[in-house]
């Protein structure tokens, strides 16, 4: 038979299990949100809303330049992609265009990067990278708001 004192309470037998027993479900129920919301850290957001991202291969050659990723079509994403790489080009900002992107072996165990990227190409097209983070359709502002920032690097 057991107890539980609960503060100046004292609970004998079945029922002092029953209650420890609903206490410790709860307590696990409470933390339970708080665990999975917390499977990776929130990344750094720049206060233009771009979050740290490894850099594609195509920055390798120029990690300076900015890169616009969108589809090269008449869609209104690729539409899009070219409209504000011509925007960038007069704003005499080095831009490249490309349709698709790929991340060297070096960023293959940064999982946590990895996910960042991936939940930024979800969000929709363009993707612009700029100096070592990722934006997923900014408007022209915030890309040449986030170029002109100090590097943190």
């Amino acid at each position: 038979m057991g107890v539980a004192i609960i503060g100046a309470i004292l609970i004998p037998g079945k029922a002092a299990m029953r209650l420890l027993g609903l206490l410790l479900v709860g307590a696990l129920l409470a933390c339970v949100p708080k665990l999975l919301s917390s499977t990776s850290p929130p990344a750094a957001v720049s206060s233009n809303g771009f979050v740290s991202a490894p850099l594609p291969d195509a920055m390798a050659a120029n990690p300076h330049q900015v890169l616009v990723v969108g589809p090269d079509c008449d869609s209104p994403e690729g539409v899009k992609t070219r409209e504000l790489t011509r925007q960038l080009i007069q704003h005499n900002i080095p831009v490249q265009q490309a349709s698709s992107v790929a991340f060297g072996s070096d960023s293959g165990t940064d999982f946590e990067a990895i996910d960042r990227v991936d939940q930024v190409m979800q969000a929709g097209s363009p993707i612009v990278f700029v100096r070592g983070k990722a934006k997923a359709n900014p408007g022209i502002e915030e890309v040449i708001a986030e170029y002109h920032q100090p590097s943190s690097k």
